[in-house]
């Protein structure tokens, strides 16, 4: 993970995670706290459906457990366990009545159109992964450069989060200088902001504004980035190996 950030982003991954062990060990272990809560209200609610399906599945078979032994067997004891106020939230959240803003709190069952959303995206994520993962045993990888939140490719000025995020981005790796930035992201970011008649966002605020263009400036003067000679590569000769 740590080299796939640095691959995509310039960035080490400690300048976002500042304690990766612990930000790991609680997102592991909330999931082993969802996934059994998910599979008894799956049983609670679908029991009809399920055993339609599998007539010989019962609810012991079908019920995902994992105990707490189990889990610190794996995965050990690192992670951040909820803080006294946050369990005050959670309290009150599962007591007070789902009226007015708490409205959207309360549980809904999918209706069978949303269910069947979910099971055709489902089986176009799943068909989706494994054409990418034969084209990277090819070696004929293609990723375009989709924005997960509209399932589109969104340009400067078309989606606010995406251009505060460039600008996060480059003000991230300017104050390191661009040392990490590798020619992709460079280049990704020199043609994100080579339209100065789009509607970025980020113009809404003069002073944000005037930072990203020093910081453009920066960028096309940077040092490009170090590139290590392959590892079966033989030296040239009459030149130092590195």
């Amino acid at each position: 993970m740590e080299q796939a950030f640095q691959e995509t982003y310039g960035l080490d991954l400690k300048t976002v995670l500042t304690n990766e062990d612990e930000v790991l060990g609680s997102y592991r272990h909330a999931v082993s706290q969802l996934l059994p809560k998910a599979t008894r209200i799956a049983w609670s609610l679908k029991k009809a459906e399920i055993l339609k399906d599998q007539p010989s599945m019962t609810r012991r078979k079908f019920l995902y457990n994992l105990s707490r032994a189990s889990y610190q067997k794996n995965w050990g004891k690192t992670y951040r366990p909820p803080s006294f106020w946050e369990e005050v939230v959670g309290f009150l959240t599962r007591i007070l009545p789902k009226v007015g803003p708490l409205k959207v709190l309360q549980l809904k069952t999918p209706t069978p159109a949303a269910e069947k959303l979910f099971q055709a995206s489902f089986n176009s994520t799943l068909d989706r992964y494994r054409r990418l993962l034969t084209q990277a045993g090819t070696g004929q990888l293609d990723l375009p450069n989709e924005n997960f939140d509209t399932g589109a490719i969104t340009g400067p000025g078309q989606y606010r989060l995406n251009d505060e995020t460039h600008a996060k981005l480059l003000n991230a790796l300017a104050k390191e200088s661009f040392s990490g930035a590798s020619l992709a992201v460079r280049a990704e970011l020199l043609e994100f902001y080579g339209h100065p008649d789009a509607p970025y966002a980020t113009k809404r605020k003069l002073k944000d504004w005037a930072r990203i263009q020093t910081e453009l400036e920066q960028l096309k003067k940077a040092a490009p980035p170090a590139v290590p000679p392959a590892a079966d590569a033989p030296a040239q000769p009459g030149l130092p190996s590195e």
